[in-house]
């Protein structure tokens, strides 16, 4: 019960918390500095700066994933 109530003011804080990343990047009072600051705070924690993975880049590394999948099919997979 005491978890319940935890999880449900943290859910109502990260609502706050929200607005104030809103107001910082959308004020027209915020120095651009600060603006930034915040998208990369967002970008961050919707882990949208990693980049995502393309899979193997030289000669080698793909004809090595090419056989990996070939002998996966090979086995039913």
């Amino acid at each position: 019960m005491f978890g319940r109530l935890v999880r449900a003011d943290v859910r109502s804080l990260a609502s706050d918390a929200m607005a104030t990343l809103r107001e910082q990047i959308s004020g027209p009072d915020v120095p651009p500095s600060v603006r930034l600051r915040a998208s990369l705070a967002i970008l961050q924690a919707a882990d949208a700066i990693k980049a995502d993975e393309i899979g193997p880049v030289s000669a080698r590394g793909v004809r090595a994933k090419m056989n990996h999948e070939a002998m996966i099919e090979s086995l039913g997979g």
